[in-house]
Protein backbone atom coordinates (compact mmCIF):
# COMPACT_ATOMS: atom_id res chain seq x y z
CA UNK A 1 0.00 0.00 0.00
CA UNK A 2 2.71 2.11 0.92
CA UNK A 3 4.35 1.43 -2.53
CA UNK A 4 1.67 3.01 -4.25
CA UNK A 5 1.78 5.86 -3.15
CA UNK A 6 4.84 7.19 -4.37
CA UNK A 7 4.86 9.42 -7.18
CA UNK A 8 7.05 7.30 -9.13
CA UNK A 9 4.07 4.65 -9.21
CA UNK A 10 1.25 6.86 -9.10
CA UNK A 11 2.74 8.21 -12.31
CA UNK A 12 2.85 4.90 -14.07
CA UNK A 13 -0.70 4.26 -12.90
CA UNK A 14 -1.81 7.36 -14.40
CA UNK A 15 -0.14 6.22 -17.88
CA UNK A 16 -1.43 2.78 -17.75
CA UNK A 17 -4.81 3.77 -16.71
CA UNK A 18 -5.22 6.33 -19.44
CA UNK A 19 -3.86 3.49 -21.98
CA UNK A 20 -6.49 1.21 -20.69
CA UNK A 21 -9.65 3.27 -21.31
CA UNK A 22 -8.14 4.07 -24.63
CA UNK A 23 -7.78 1.23 -25.98
CA UNK A 24 -11.39 -0.01 -24.68
CA UNK A 25 -13.47 2.62 -25.99
CA UNK A 26 -11.12 3.98 -28.97
CA UNK A 27 -10.80 7.42 -27.28
CA UNK A 28 -8.12 9.69 -26.68
CA UNK A 29 -8.23 10.61 -22.74
CA UNK A 30 -5.39 11.78 -20.57
CA UNK A 31 -4.75 11.84 -17.23
CA UNK A 32 -1.88 13.45 -15.36
CA UNK A 33 -1.98 11.98 -12.24
CA UNK A 34 -3.32 9.08 -9.90
CA UNK A 35 -2.81 10.15 -6.26
CA UNK A 36 -4.00 6.80 -4.14
CA UNK A 37 -4.20 7.61 -0.05
CA UNK A 38 -3.91 4.92 2.61
CA UNK A 39 -7.61 4.97 2.69
CA UNK A 40 -8.46 3.82 0.02
CA UNK A 41 -9.72 7.08 -1.72
CA UNK A 42 -8.61 7.90 -5.61
CA UNK A 43 -7.43 11.02 -6.82
CA UNK A 44 -7.60 11.75 -10.76
CA UNK A 45 -5.64 14.95 -11.68
CA UNK A 46 -5.82 17.30 -14.98
CA UNK A 47 -8.27 14.67 -16.93
CA UNK A 48 -8.52 15.38 -20.68
CA UNK A 49 -11.23 14.08 -23.28
CA UNK A 50 -9.79 15.29 -26.37
CA UNK A 51 -12.08 15.95 -29.40
CA UNK A 52 -11.51 15.19 -32.90
CA UNK A 53 -9.18 18.64 -33.18
CA UNK A 54 -7.25 17.65 -30.17
CA UNK A 55 -8.82 20.12 -28.49
CA UNK A 56 -10.62 19.48 -24.86
CA UNK A 57 -14.24 17.80 -24.82
CA UNK A 58 -14.41 18.36 -21.05
CA UNK A 59 -11.60 18.83 -18.11
CA UNK A 60 -11.87 17.89 -14.96
CA UNK A 61 -9.07 19.07 -12.47
CA UNK A 62 -9.65 16.78 -9.58
CA UNK A 63 -11.75 13.49 -9.71
CA UNK A 64 -12.67 11.55 -5.99
CA UNK A 65 -13.54 8.19 -6.11
CA UNK A 66 -12.82 5.05 -4.06
CA UNK A 67 -9.67 1.65 -4.67
CA UNK A 68 -12.72 -0.31 -5.61
CA UNK A 69 -14.13 1.87 -8.27
CA UNK A 70 -10.57 2.53 -10.01
CA UNK A 71 -10.41 -1.24 -10.48
CA UNK A 72 -13.16 -1.01 -12.48
CA UNK A 73 -12.01 1.70 -14.13
CA UNK A 74 -8.48 0.19 -15.18
CA UNK A 75 -10.67 -2.53 -16.21
CA UNK A 76 -12.80 -0.88 -18.62
CA UNK A 77 -16.03 -0.21 -16.75
CA UNK A 78 -16.61 2.95 -15.74
CA UNK A 79 -19.09 1.81 -12.95
CA UNK A 80 -18.86 4.34 -10.11
CA UNK A 81 -20.35 4.83 -6.56
CA UNK A 82 -19.80 7.90 -4.63
CA UNK A 83 -17.78 10.06 -6.78
CA UNK A 84 -16.92 14.06 -6.54
CA UNK A 85 -15.36 16.44 -9.39
CA UNK A 86 -13.97 19.48 -9.31
CA UNK A 87 -13.21 22.62 -11.54
CA UNK A 88 -15.10 20.79 -14.41
CA UNK A 89 -14.97 22.09 -18.52
CA UNK A 90 -17.64 20.61 -20.48
CA UNK A 91 -16.96 22.33 -24.05
CA UNK A 92 -19.74 21.34 -27.26
CA UNK A 93 -18.44 23.18 -30.34
CA UNK A 94 -18.32 22.86 -34.18
CA UNK A 95 -15.24 23.94 -36.07
CA UNK A 96 -15.67 25.73 -39.24
CA UNK A 97 -15.88 23.93 -42.10
CA UNK A 98 -17.83 21.06 -39.72
CA UNK A 99 -21.63 19.88 -39.74
CA UNK A 100 -21.22 18.13 -36.37
CA UNK A 101 -20.36 18.97 -32.97
CA UNK A 102 -17.33 17.88 -31.36
CA UNK A 103 -19.99 15.99 -28.90
CA UNK A 104 -21.68 14.49 -31.89
CA UNK A 105 -18.32 12.98 -33.31
CA UNK A 106 -17.61 11.41 -29.91
CA UNK A 107 -20.60 10.19 -29.25
CA UNK A 108 -20.63 8.47 -32.52
CA UNK A 109 -17.26 7.13 -31.21
CA UNK A 110 -19.62 5.11 -28.86
CA UNK A 111 -23.08 4.69 -30.54
CA UNK A 112 -23.43 1.07 -32.05
CA UNK A 113 -26.47 1.89 -33.97
CA UNK A 114 -28.30 -0.51 -31.21
CA UNK A 115 -31.47 1.66 -30.34
CA UNK A 116 -31.46 2.46 -26.95
CA UNK A 117 -27.91 1.68 -26.22
CA UNK A 118 -24.05 1.19 -27.23
CA UNK A 119 -20.68 -0.44 -26.63
CA UNK A 120 -19.77 2.81 -24.16
CA UNK A 121 -21.50 2.52 -20.60
CA UNK A 122 -20.98 4.55 -17.50
CA UNK A 123 -22.37 4.63 -14.32
CA UNK A 124 -22.18 6.84 -11.28
CA UNK A 125 -24.52 6.13 -8.19
CA UNK A 126 -23.89 9.80 -6.74
CA UNK A 127 -22.05 12.80 -7.84
CA UNK A 128 -21.11 15.89 -6.12
CA UNK A 129 -19.91 18.55 -8.68
CA UNK A 130 -17.97 21.65 -8.01
CA UNK A 131 -17.46 25.03 -9.77
CA UNK A 132 -18.32 23.55 -13.28
CA UNK A 133 -18.45 25.01 -16.48
CA UNK A 134 -21.01 24.51 -19.90
CA UNK A 135 -20.68 26.32 -23.09
CA UNK A 136 -22.03 25.56 -26.62
CA UNK A 137 -19.79 27.43 -29.12
CA UNK A 138 -19.86 27.10 -33.12
CA UNK A 139 -16.87 28.66 -35.61
CA UNK A 140 -19.02 28.72 -38.43
CA UNK A 141 -21.76 31.51 -36.90
CA UNK A 142 -19.87 32.96 -33.87
CA UNK A 143 -22.84 31.65 -31.85
CA UNK A 144 -22.79 30.88 -28.39
CA UNK A 145 -25.76 30.03 -26.93
CA UNK A 146 -25.29 28.33 -23.70
CA UNK A 147 -22.50 29.34 -21.31
CA UNK A 148 -23.37 28.31 -17.97
CA UNK A 149 -20.24 29.54 -15.23
CA UNK A 150 -20.39 28.66 -11.34
CA UNK A 151 -21.81 25.34 -11.71
CA UNK A 152 -22.58 23.06 -8.49
CA UNK A 153 -24.53 20.71 -7.26
CA UNK A 154 -25.02 16.83 -7.41
CA UNK A 155 -27.46 13.88 -8.44
CA UNK A 156 -28.25 10.62 -8.15
CA UNK A 157 -28.03 7.86 -10.96
CA UNK A 158 -25.92 9.40 -13.62
CA UNK A 159 -25.85 6.99 -16.48
CA UNK A 160 -24.56 7.57 -19.82
CA UNK A 161 -25.32 4.57 -22.32
CA UNK A 162 -23.86 4.86 -25.77
CA UNK A 163 -25.35 8.44 -26.95
CA UNK A 164 -28.13 8.73 -23.98
CA UNK A 165 -27.56 10.48 -20.49
CA UNK A 166 -29.64 10.37 -17.92
CA UNK A 167 -29.33 11.47 -14.18
CA UNK A 168 -31.46 12.29 -11.07
CA UNK A 169 -30.42 15.97 -10.01
CA UNK A 170 -31.27 16.78 -6.91
CA UNK A 171 -29.83 20.46 -6.89
CA UNK A 172 -27.99 22.34 -8.73
CA UNK A 173 -27.35 26.10 -9.03
CA UNK A 174 -25.49 28.03 -11.90
CA UNK A 175 -25.36 31.73 -13.55
CA UNK A 176 -25.81 32.37 -17.04
CA UNK A 177 -23.84 34.33 -19.42
CA UNK A 178 -27.12 36.97 -19.64
CA UNK A 179 -25.82 37.50 -16.07
CA UNK A 180 -29.22 35.28 -14.06
CA UNK A 181 -28.54 33.22 -11.31
CA UNK A 182 -29.96 29.94 -11.01
CA UNK A 183 -29.82 29.45 -7.33
CA UNK A 184 -31.35 25.92 -7.55
CA UNK A 185 -32.71 23.54 -9.70
CA UNK A 186 -34.39 19.91 -9.09
CA UNK A 187 -35.30 17.59 -11.95
CA UNK A 188 -34.95 14.03 -13.61
CA UNK A 189 -32.99 14.78 -17.07
CA UNK A 190 -33.04 12.74 -19.95
CA UNK A 191 -30.63 13.50 -23.27
CA UNK A 192 -30.34 11.56 -26.16
CA UNK A 193 -29.08 12.50 -29.88
CA UNK A 194 -32.34 14.54 -30.84
CA UNK A 195 -33.79 15.02 -27.19
CA UNK A 196 -33.94 16.43 -23.96
CA UNK A 197 -36.94 16.23 -21.33
CA UNK A 198 -36.92 17.26 -17.78
CA UNK A 199 -39.49 15.51 -15.76
CA UNK A 200 -40.53 17.65 -13.87
CA UNK A 201 -37.79 20.24 -12.76
CA UNK A 202 -38.29 23.42 -10.48
CA UNK A 203 -36.31 26.22 -11.46
CA UNK A 204 -35.38 29.08 -8.34
CA UNK A 205 -33.55 32.47 -9.16
CA UNK A 206 -33.98 34.95 -6.25
CA UNK A 207 -37.14 36.37 -7.07
CA UNK A 208 -38.81 32.88 -9.59
CA UNK A 209 -39.94 29.84 -9.05
CA UNK A 210 -40.73 27.55 -12.32
CA UNK A 211 -41.87 24.38 -12.53
CA UNK A 212 -43.58 21.72 -14.70
CA UNK A 213 -42.41 19.66 -17.59
CA UNK A 214 -39.93 20.05 -20.52
CA UNK A 215 -39.28 18.43 -23.24
CA UNK A 216 -37.12 19.58 -26.25
CA UNK A 217 -36.81 17.54 -29.77
CA UNK A 218 -34.16 18.67 -32.22
CA UNK A 219 -32.34 17.15 -35.37
CA UNK A 220 -28.99 15.97 -34.41
CA UNK A 221 -26.46 18.75 -34.52
CA UNK A 222 -29.37 21.41 -33.54
CA UNK A 223 -28.66 22.21 -30.03
CA UNK A 224 -26.69 24.90 -31.27
CA UNK A 225 -29.45 26.73 -32.77
CA UNK A 226 -31.50 26.45 -29.60
CA UNK A 227 -33.61 29.47 -29.59
CA UNK A 228 -34.73 28.96 -33.70
CA UNK A 229 -34.44 24.87 -34.02
CA UNK A 230 -34.98 23.68 -31.10
CA UNK A 231 -38.91 22.58 -30.41
CA UNK A 232 -40.06 22.72 -26.88
CA UNK A 233 -43.05 21.52 -25.35
CA UNK A 234 -43.49 23.04 -21.67
CA UNK A 235 -46.47 22.60 -18.78
CA UNK A 236 -46.29 25.58 -16.51
CA UNK A 237 -47.90 24.69 -13.24
CA UNK A 238 -48.85 27.43 -10.71
CA UNK A 239 -45.06 29.20 -11.43
CA UNK A 240 -43.89 32.76 -10.46
CA UNK A 241 -41.60 34.62 -13.21
CA UNK A 242 -40.03 38.48 -12.39
CA UNK A 243 -39.72 40.33 -14.97
CA UNK A 244 -36.39 41.19 -13.71
CA UNK A 245 -35.51 37.63 -14.94
CA UNK A 246 -37.15 38.39 -17.72
CA UNK A 247 -35.05 41.77 -18.35
CA UNK A 248 -31.68 39.13 -18.97
CA UNK A 249 -33.48 37.41 -22.22
CA UNK A 250 -35.78 40.92 -22.99
CA UNK A 251 -34.58 43.97 -21.97
CA UNK A 252 -38.18 45.46 -22.83
CA UNK A 253 -39.72 43.68 -20.10
CA UNK A 254 -40.67 46.10 -17.14
CA UNK A 255 -38.65 46.30 -13.75
CA UNK A 256 -40.00 44.90 -10.09
CA UNK A 257 -43.35 43.33 -11.61
CA UNK A 258 -44.25 39.71 -10.77
CA UNK A 259 -46.31 36.99 -12.94
CA UNK A 260 -48.26 34.37 -11.80
CA UNK A 261 -48.10 31.61 -14.96
CA UNK A 262 -50.15 28.45 -15.97
CA UNK A 263 -49.61 27.56 -19.58
CA UNK A 264 -48.64 25.55 -21.98
CA UNK A 265 -46.37 26.61 -24.05
CA UNK A 266 -44.94 24.79 -27.42
CA UNK A 267 -42.56 26.01 -30.15
CA UNK A 268 -39.75 27.32 -30.25
CA UNK A 269 -38.21 29.74 -28.32
CA UNK A 270 -38.53 32.45 -31.10
CA UNK A 271 -41.43 31.00 -32.44
CA UNK A 272 -44.01 29.59 -29.29
CA UNK A 273 -47.61 29.24 -28.56
CA UNK A 274 -48.79 29.82 -25.49
CA UNK A 275 -52.17 27.61 -24.79
CA UNK A 276 -54.51 27.51 -22.06
CA UNK A 277 -52.94 30.85 -20.25
CA UNK A 278 -53.84 32.19 -16.99
CA UNK A 279 -51.61 35.32 -16.03
CA UNK A 280 -52.26 37.59 -13.21
CA UNK A 281 -49.07 39.83 -11.77
CA UNK A 282 -48.65 41.75 -8.86
CA UNK A 283 -50.48 44.98 -9.24
CA UNK A 284 -53.73 43.40 -10.12
CA UNK A 285 -53.94 42.56 -14.00
CA UNK A 286 -55.56 39.33 -15.28
CA UNK A 287 -55.31 37.56 -18.17
CA UNK A 288 -57.00 34.73 -19.74
CA UNK A 289 -56.50 33.01 -23.38
CA UNK A 290 -54.10 31.84 -26.05
CA UNK A 291 -50.90 33.55 -27.67
CA UNK A 292 -48.44 33.64 -30.10
CA UNK A 293 -45.09 35.54 -29.74
CA UNK A 294 -42.58 35.49 -32.37
CA UNK A 295 -38.82 37.26 -32.35
CA UNK A 296 -38.71 37.57 -29.00
CA UNK A 297 -34.92 36.31 -28.61
CA UNK A 298 -33.67 36.68 -31.60
CA UNK A 299 -35.06 39.74 -32.71
CA UNK A 300 -33.67 40.05 -36.38
CA UNK A 301 -37.09 40.65 -37.32
CA UNK A 302 -40.15 42.79 -35.74
CA UNK A 303 -41.48 41.10 -32.25
CA UNK A 304 -44.97 40.19 -32.50
CA UNK A 305 -47.33 38.85 -30.32
CA UNK A 306 -51.29 37.63 -31.21
CA UNK A 307 -53.95 37.03 -28.68
CA UNK A 308 -56.83 34.89 -28.35
CA UNK A 309 -58.54 36.93 -25.37
CA UNK A 310 -61.10 35.15 -23.29
CA UNK A 311 -60.78 37.47 -20.55
CA UNK A 312 -58.61 40.47 -19.79
CA UNK A 313 -59.01 42.51 -16.91
CA UNK A 314 -56.39 45.40 -16.99
CA UNK A 315 -56.15 49.15 -16.78
CA UNK A 316 -53.84 51.06 -19.04
CA UNK A 317 -51.36 51.92 -15.77
CA UNK A 318 -51.43 48.11 -15.14
CA UNK A 319 -50.96 47.46 -19.03
CA UNK A 320 -47.59 49.73 -19.36
CA UNK A 321 -46.55 47.63 -15.97
CA UNK A 322 -47.15 44.46 -17.46
CA UNK A 323 -46.18 44.71 -21.38
CA UNK A 324 -42.69 44.95 -22.84
CA UNK A 325 -41.73 48.61 -22.81
CA UNK A 326 -42.38 48.80 -26.70
CA UNK A 327 -45.83 48.31 -26.58
CA UNK A 328 -46.50 49.88 -22.89
CA UNK A 329 -45.21 52.71 -23.93
CA UNK A 330 -47.20 53.25 -26.86
CA UNK A 331 -50.42 53.22 -25.08
CA UNK A 332 -51.80 56.70 -25.15
CA UNK A 333 -52.22 58.15 -21.80
CA UNK A 334 -56.02 58.82 -22.34
CA UNK A 335 -56.60 55.49 -22.13
CA UNK A 336 -56.40 55.95 -18.17
CA UNK A 337 -59.86 57.39 -18.52
CA UNK A 338 -61.48 53.92 -19.55
CA UNK A 339 -60.41 52.85 -15.70
CA UNK A 340 -60.10 49.02 -15.44
CA UNK A 341 -61.44 47.00 -18.80
CA UNK A 342 -62.77 44.14 -19.08
CA UNK A 343 -62.13 42.95 -22.49
CA UNK A 344 -62.49 39.47 -24.58
CA UNK A 345 -61.39 39.31 -28.35
CA UNK A 346 -58.54 38.91 -30.53
CA UNK A 347 -55.60 41.28 -30.70
CA UNK A 348 -52.79 41.75 -32.77
CA UNK A 349 -49.04 43.84 -32.69
CA UNK A 350 -46.46 44.12 -34.85
CA UNK A 351 -44.16 47.29 -35.33
CA UNK A 352 -46.55 49.61 -33.90
CA UNK A 353 -49.27 47.98 -36.06
CA UNK A 354 -52.19 46.85 -34.27
CA UNK A 355 -55.41 44.53 -35.49
CA UNK A 356 -58.08 44.20 -33.09
CA UNK A 357 -61.43 42.41 -33.07
CA UNK A 358 -62.44 42.76 -29.47
CA UNK A 359 -65.34 44.07 -26.93
CA UNK A 360 -64.65 45.80 -23.98
CA UNK A 361 -66.55 46.91 -21.17
CA UNK A 362 -64.83 50.31 -19.39
CA UNK A 363 -65.51 52.93 -16.95
CA UNK A 364 -67.08 55.17 -19.51
CA UNK A 365 -69.31 52.38 -20.77
CA UNK A 366 -69.43 49.31 -23.51
CA UNK A 367 -67.12 49.06 -26.93
CA UNK A 368 -66.79 46.95 -29.68
CA UNK A 369 -63.96 47.70 -32.11
CA UNK A 370 -62.91 45.94 -35.65
CA UNK A 371 -60.20 47.96 -36.37
CA UNK A 372 -56.36 48.50 -37.41
CA UNK A 373 -53.93 50.78 -36.50
CA UNK A 374 -51.27 52.26 -37.77
CA UNK A 375 -48.11 53.90 -36.22
CA UNK A 376 -49.32 53.71 -32.63
CA UNK A 377 -46.69 55.24 -30.79
CA UNK A 378 -46.94 58.34 -32.76
CA UNK A 379 -50.21 59.84 -31.84
CA UNK A 380 -49.52 62.80 -34.32
CA UNK A 381 -49.08 60.90 -37.49
CA UNK A 382 -51.37 57.48 -36.02
CA UNK A 383 -54.13 56.47 -38.53
CA UNK A 384 -56.98 53.65 -37.91
CA UNK A 385 -59.40 51.73 -40.24
CA UNK A 386 -62.06 50.16 -39.02
CA UNK A 387 -65.94 49.60 -37.20
CA UNK A 388 -66.26 50.74 -33.54
CA UNK A 389 -69.78 50.38 -31.79
CA UNK A 390 -70.45 52.22 -28.54
CA UNK A 391 -73.53 51.51 -26.05
CA UNK A 392 -73.38 54.34 -23.32
CA UNK A 393 -70.02 55.21 -23.82
CA UNK A 394 -68.91 58.75 -22.42
CA UNK A 395 -66.70 59.87 -25.64
CA UNK A 396 -66.32 63.65 -23.76
CA UNK A 397 -64.61 61.99 -21.18
CA UNK A 398 -62.09 60.15 -23.40
CA UNK A 399 -61.16 62.86 -25.57
CA UNK A 400 -61.78 65.88 -22.59
CA UNK A 401 -64.25 67.39 -24.64
CA UNK A 402 -67.36 68.05 -22.15
CA UNK A 403 -70.07 69.24 -24.77
CA UNK A 404 -69.99 65.38 -26.05
CA UNK A 405 -71.60 63.41 -24.57
CA UNK A 406 -72.77 59.72 -24.50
Amino acid sequence: AVVITTPIIQTEIAHYATQRINEQFNIRTAIGQVAIQLDGTVLLKKVHVLADHHNALAYIDRLYTDILDFKQLTDGKLLFGSTEIQDVDFFIHKYKGDSLTNLDKFIAVFDDGTPGSGKFFMKIDHLELTNGRFSITDDNTGNNPVNFTEMNGSMNNFVVQGPNINADVTNLSLKDKRGIYVKDLVTSFAMTRTSMDLTPFAIETDESYVKGNIAMRYKEGDLKYFTERVHLDVDFNKSKIATNDLKHFYNEFGSNNTLFLTAKAKGTLNDFQLKNTHLADLFGAEISGNFGLKNLFVQTNPFRIDAELSRMNISREQAVALLPNVLGNALPIQLEKLGRVHLAGTVSYQDFYVNTDIQATTDLGTATADVELWQVNNKLNASYKGDFSLDNFDIGALIEKENIGT
